[in-house]
């Protein structure tokens, strides 16, 4: 289960570093600034001096990108991990766990070696078709993607629902497995 407390303490984490990165760089613009007024008054304007000025002033510049640059990236990183989040929630939200409410089964499902498998199922109190299932086929890890669009193909192609019992524990099996991935994940990218 993800923490919201974790979720949220990285999105702060995000708007916190933007904001520590941002008031630095404009504390050293204003320090820059109060040394080129102090330097105007006390130093005579030459060619050495003016020389000194810009090699100061490229360095000022050089630590206030460097600065920069550093932040940039904490936020870039943080943003990433936010987007691979996202999608991995997306994943398992609009095609794992409706498959594997769709592929579980009692007793009185099996007759023989097949399984009726319903053409509906319910999330937060909606009722989804199965054949909405195949336009998520997209988000199936490369690993499951066949073995996924053959069931999902099968079962919308014929008229009855009832598939091979094997053929639903294999799936079944495959999507724990998968769900159990993408869970590790999650916690991986909520732990960083």
């Amino acid at each position: 289960m993800i923490d919201i407390r974790r979720l949220l303490k990285n999105s702060f984490y995000i708007y916190s570093l933007g904001m520590v990165g941002f008031l630095l760089l404009l504390g050293f613009l204003v320090l820059a600034y109060i040394l080129a007024i102090y330097i105007a008054k006390t130093v005579t304007i030459n060619q050495y001096t003016l020389g000194l000025l810009n090699s100061s002033f490229t360095l000022i510049l050089v630590v206030v990108t460097a600065i920069y640059v550093f932040f940039t990236y904490g936020i870039l990183n943080q943003t990433t991990k936010s987007e691979k989040r996202s999608f991995i929630e997306k994943r398992l939200q609009k095609l794992y766990y409706p498959l594997l409410r769709v592929t579980s089964f009692s007793e009185n499902d099996v007759s023989g070696e097949h399984i009726l498998i319903d053409d509906s199922f319910s999330t937060n109190d909606k009722k989804h078709n199965i054949y909405e299932l195949e336009t998520y086929l997209y988000l199936a890890r490369n690993e499951s993607s066949k073995e996924i669009s053959s069931f999902l193909d099968q079962l919308c192609d014929e008229d009855s629902f009832l598939v091979s019992l094997n053929e639903v524990k294999n799936l079944r099996s495959l999507l724990i497995k998968d769900i159990d991935y993408y869970k590790k994940e999650l916690e991986a990218l909520v732990d960083n």
